[in-house]
């Protein structure tokens, strides 16, 4: 791997998984921004570590995804902190880029977005190798494992109730 075509996975907007790329990687340097991109977010872009405009795109739009699985509404303000963006009008061009993976409405008046379905997640961290630059990943196993367990109790609850 060189320079270059790191840098062309990193902006191919098709592209949301990287932890093949991470875990096949042998060379530090691309090792850690593959770690960021597999499993980081915008406030865990270390200082010093140059991106691009496009993959300060695509951090942006990972950290939304983040957001999108873990939360069923999110105001605009709280999308806007978390993906370091100065407005409104860059909120709505991070959820176009994930228009065909998370089904979800927008409340252009409350400034908030309805989560309704996920239909990618982001890469999931069970310890393969020894992070470099993030103290731990956002979504690990056990994570994984606490958000199943809840949601199934959510469907089994809100399934019984209808009945």
């Amino acid at each position: 791997m060189d320079d270059e075509s790191c840098v062309s996975l990193l902006e191919d907007k098709s592209i949301l998984s990287y932890k093949s790329y991470w875990l096949n990687c042998g060379v530090e340097k691309y090792q850690k921004i593959f770690e960021l991109f597999s499993f980081g977010n915008v406030t865990d872009v270390p200082d010093g570590m140059v991106l691009s405009e496009l993959m300060w795109k695509k951090i942006r739009t990972l950290t939304l995804l983040t957001l999108f699985q873990n939360h069923r509404i999110l105001s605009f303000d709280s999308i806007r902190s978390a993906c370091r963006v100065p407005n409104a009008a860059d909120v709505e061009e991070l959820t176009i880029a994930l228009r065909g993976i998370v089904d979800f409405e927008t409340d252009e008046v409350g400034q908030k977005i309805e989560v309704l379905f996920c239909k990618r997640a982001r890469d999931v961290y069970c310890g393969e190798k020894e992070l470099l630059i993030l103290p731990k990943a956002s979504t690990s196993k056990r994570d994984l494992e606490v958000a199943l367990t809840k949601w199934k109790e959510k469907l089994v609850k809100h399934v019984c109730h209808d009945k």
